[in-house]
């Protein structure tokens, strides 16, 4: 009973973090599973750390 309750938790936690973010399934996808959030986050994580070392080094050119 314990685990099942653990369980029931962690999908409606998973549910709120999908519904805040407002993420859709892939095409063709019927629901959202944690591998494709996750697969999301880090393409933003990569991205946003690309785009941060970019800045930086511009922010360093123009001092």
């Amino acid at each position: 009973k314990m685990e099942e309750s653990h369980l029931e938790n962690a999908q409606k936690s998973f549910e709120t973090t999908v519904g805040y973010f407002g993420m859709k399934p892939k095409s063709g996808e019927k629901e959202i599973t944690p591998n494709y959030v996750f697969m999301v986050w880090y393409e933003f994580c990569s991205d946003f750390k690309t785009i941060w070392k970019r800045e930086s080094k511009n922010i360093s050119k123009e001092r």
